[in-house]
């Protein structure tokens, strides 16, 4: 009995340090880690007295520029005018996002191919497809980026879908907007929106604006920042924070969080959710 309690222990300690290893990594590459160092050898560090290698490698010639270099020089741009934009969709593999207004209906693609993009319109609803290669095909110097610009005041949808890349969307209102995230920041800037969902794996989310009817935020690794631009007693929240320090206004909690506030009979209903993380509601009205 004591030789099978002592294998048990073996294996829950095992997974936890597992999913600890996991999470440690997750968090570096969301803070900016370089997705080079995974892995050790003569390349990475002086120390290693071995001719091989020990970690995950992403291939020979990876070569990893960062997103938030200023000075990158593109090596494909190319732009595509969009007719009539009533609703916005977009699903990306890998890449960032950014979304705000302009002067015309345009998307501007950097370091992505034609043939990796698929554009429909019709009747006024956009959807961009974008399957281009991940990391892990060992491309060199990847900056891959989508910019949209909309010059309309006021948009039924807008739905971005990234597996690897930093979304943002400023300066923009539609009756629903919905992100999903794998790995990477979203931010929302000067944003109105009746109907806000956003759902992420890993990384920060900052959202900025007039927030009507539901509101629904979850994180599962990264801090949660929601600047609403309204007056408190006009608003009911639930915020639940599992790890992590939680701060309502002027109220603070330590390590977890788990309080439903404020009007309760508004129809305006923000509801924030972190599995580990630090969550800052503010109100301004």
């Amino acid at each position: 009995m004591k030789k099978h309690r002592g294998i048990c222990t073996l294996v829950v300690v095992s997974v936890v340090l597992m999913v600890l290893g996991s999470l440690c990594i997750g968090v570096g590459i969301a803070k900016g880690g370089d997705l080079r160092y995974l892995h050790v050898d003569k390349d990475t560090v002086d120390w290693w007295p071995f001719d091989g290698s020990f970690g995950i490698q992403l291939g020979d010639s990876f070569d990893f520029t960062s997103w938030e270099e200023e000075k990158h020089s593109y090596k494909e741009r190319w732009d595509q005018s969009l007719q009539e934009v009533e609703s916005l969709s977009l699903d990306v593999t890998l890449g960032d996002v950014r979304i705000e207004r302009g002067k015309e209906n345009k998307i501007t693609f950097l370091d992505i191919r034609k043939e990796k993009v698929n554009i429909k319109q019709e009747k006024g609803n956009v959807t961009v497809t974008v399957d281009n290669p991940d990391i892990s095909k060992g491309n060199r110097n990847r900056n891959d980026t989508i910019i949209v610009t909309l010059k309309d005041k006021q948009y039924e949808r807008i739905s971005v879908e990234d597996k690897l890349g930093d979304i943002q969307l400023k300066n923009l209102s539609a009756k629903h907007i919905t992100i999903e995230e794998k790995l990477g920041d979203i931010t929302l800037e000067h944003i109105v929106s009746k109907d806000l969902a956003i759902a992420q794996s890993a990384g920060d989310i900052e959202v900025d604006g007039q927030l009507y009817g539901n509101s629904v935020v979850k994180s599962s690794m990264g801090d949660i920042t929601i600047h609403v631009r309204g007056d408190q007693k006009d608003y009911r929240y639930r915020v639940k924070n599992t790890m992590g320090d939680t701060q309502i206004q002027n109220r603070e909690w330590e390590l977890s969080c788990d309080a439903e506030e404020g009007n309760r009979s508004s129809d305006n209903y923000l509801q924030l959710h972190s599995s580990m993380g630090d969550i800052d509601l503010q109100f301004e009205g």
